[in-house]
């Protein structure tokens, strides 16, 4: 029996006060290989993420839409939102595209670019100095070809279209209200005309197109369910593609192959059968094809001098 004057006993703790007391404790020893497994799984996805930011940095696809082959180099426009460096490329088989004229030096117009290239050189407008350069193509080094006098400083005068021909360049130009062309000579810039007049665009297609060997042989676009596509002229050879209608395997699919017909003879060659083609730019050497990445094959021929296959060179430059 406990005597009046002894000091109090401590309570005895509850079952559930010493649960709650433990909790603390236990949670932090269930918890700890969690926030490891937490940290494991960000600091791979971290490591992940950048691995493929810098692979995808080191190789950016070109991914707009076709260019125009000029002595065997491909030339096109880059300046997606998503370009790390937009501006015109040039693009030599198996080589690293080369970045030619830079968007950063060279106020470049990102929607609608004004550019084009001939044996005399590539052509483009700054729409900041409203002035058109010229590269050239062996050099790669930039002039200036054409600037608006002194006088239209004080106005609005722009630069708004480019036409480039074999040996000549129209340049379209707005001023106010009111537009006109001027005609340069392509090598020395000498000013040959100035109209209000656009260039009279020829009713029938260039010889040398596509479109002008279709319309001048009277090729259909399909004959017994075959959709023929039609893409470029290179030599005396007009490629062109064929889908057609077949049923393998209990699917109906259409089969795409790629043809040359020599467009003098008509005669026509297969050149690669199963084979996935978009927008098609060829020189008879190169083909390169565009849609969401650029692809380049080089065309092969046999000893008559046929186009017999394609070798792929490169996918996704």
């Amino acid at each position: 029996m406990r005597h009046p004057f002894d000091p109090p006993m401590d309570p005895i703790p509850s079952q559930n006060t010493q649960t709650r007391q433990k909790d603390p404790k236990e949670r932090q020893h269930r918890s700890l290989p969690g926030r490891i497994f937490s940290r494991i799984v960000i600091a791979l996805l971290v490591t992940l993420g950048f691995s493929y930011w810098m692979a995808w940095d080191a190789k950016e696809p070109l991914t707009e839409d076709p260019g125009h082959i000029q002595d065997g180099v491909y030339y096109l426009y880059k300046g997606s939102s998503l370009a790390k460096a937009p501006g015109l490329y040039a693009c030599t088989p198996e080589q690293k595209p080369a970045l030619v004229v830079s968007a950063k030096d060279y106020l470049l117009d990102t929607s609608v670019p004004c550019w084009d290239v001939n044996h005399h050189g590539l052509y483009f407008i700054d729409n900041g100095t409203d002035s058109i350069y010229r590269m050239d193509l062996d050099t790669r080094s930039v002039t200036q070809f054409y600037t608006r006098s002194a006088e239209a400083y004080q106005t609005d005068l722009s630069l708004t279209g480019l036409h480039l021909y074999d040996d000549h360049i129209v340049l379209q130009r707005r001023m106010s209200q009111t537009t006109d062309y001027l005609t340069l000579d392509c090598a020395t810039g000498q000013v040959l005309d100035q109209s209000k007049e656009p260039p009279q665009e020829p009713t029938d297609p260039l010889p040398g197109t596509a479109a002008y060997e279709v319309q001048r042989l009277g090729l259909p676009a399909t004959k017994e369910d075959i959709f023929y596509t039609y893409l470029d002229v290179a030599d005396q050879w007009l490629f062109y593609i064929t889908n057609i209608p077949k049923y393998v395997e209990g699917h109906n699919r259409s089969v795409t192959e790629l043809w040359a017909m020599d467009i003098e003879t008509q005669e026509r060659h297969l050149v690669q059968d199963e084979i996935i083609l978009h927008q098609v730019v060829t020189d008879g050497t190169w083909l390169y094809d565009c849609d969401r990445n650029t692809t380049c094959y080089q065309v092969e021929y046999n000893d008559q001098g046929i186009p017999c296959g394609l070798t792929l060179i490169e996918e996704r430059i």
